[in-house]
């Protein structure tokens, strides 16, 4: 069974009130993934340097590090395109 994509634009009315909730809950998620982005990069470094000084010995371990800092990067990169938008 295929997915349907197609996304829909609405146009809707809000309040004052309203605006600013969806405005305070837009920032609030935005300061959250900062924060995890943040957290995520000190653990990249981290990581970077075990993975540097252990590369020689590496296997199992160090494929799950080098998963983990691939996946700190596409942290970063959304957050970096949510600072753009």
């Amino acid at each position: 069974m295929k997915e349907d994509n197609r996304s829909q634009v609405v146009s809707v009315r809000l309040n004052a009130e309203q605006l600013e909730f969806l405005n305070r809950m837009k920032a609030e998620m935005e300061n959250d993934m900062e924060t995890e982005v943040a957290m995520a990069t000190v653990i990249r470094r981290i990581l970077s340097r075990y993975i540097s000084k252990h590369q020689q010995g590496g296997g199992d371990r160090l494929r799950r590090f080098m998963e983990l800092e691939a996946r700190v990067a596409t942290l970063e990169s959304k957050l970096a395109t949510l600072e753009k938008s």
